[in-house]
């Protein structure tokens, strides 16, 4: 097979042509983005949702009694996608009033008369968190109150020097603010 050099006229010629082929590309315009909340700075991979907590929210899970026993509180969290659960973070919080602070959850409740250990914990998967209260006297409590969720897409793992405990310092961290919080 026979080839022809290029000539750097023609070289030139093709390095000029090309760009305005492959940039003057024109299709049908995209369809709309989500919108926006104007004037709001914040962080496009966290968000911070509110639920509140009654006694008939919480149901029993095992026998009443038993080792096995606890109480369960499930919350739908659509938020929480399966990017979410593979390298995300889901940090919950629990207060009893609008006057209490902020409580990270897992949070231990030691009881001296009478004498028990109570821990409130949470699990998260796929549009999921649920969280149980269980006992050593085989016993649990319905906490009542506000539970805070913060569900973060992306983990600055370099950036992590904050106290995860500290609701306040993990909102300063994300850049959340009262009036972004999300209330179900």
């Amino acid at each position: 097979m026979k080839t022809f050099p290029l000539t750097k006229l023609t070289r030139l010629a093709l390095l000029l042509v090309m760009p305005v082929v492959l940039f003057s590309c024109v299709g049908p315009r995209g369809p709309e983005g989500i919108p926006g909340r104007d004037g709001l700075d914040g962080n496009a991979n966290v968000i911070s949702i509110n639920y509140e907590a009654i006694a008939a929210d919480w149901y029993d899970v095992g026998t009443p009694g038993t080792d096995d026993y606890f109480l369960a509180l499930d919350l739908d969290v659509p938020e929480i996608t399966s990017g979410i659960v593979e390298s995300g973070l889901v940090m919950v919080y629990y207060r009893p009033d609008t006057q209490s602070p902020w409580i990270a959850l897992p949070y231990t409740y030691i009881s001296h008369n009478p004498s028990f250990v109570e821990k409130l914990d949470f699990i998260y998967d796929l549009n999921f968190v649920g969280i149980q209260s269980q006992a050593t006297d085989k016993g649990a409590a319905a906490y009542e109150g506000f539970f805070r969720l913060i569900v973060a897409s992306a983990v600055p793992v370099g950036k992590m020097a904050v106290d995860i405990n500290d609701y306040d310092a993990m909102a300063e961290f994300y850049g959340i603010t009262e009036d972004m919080q999300v209330y179900r």
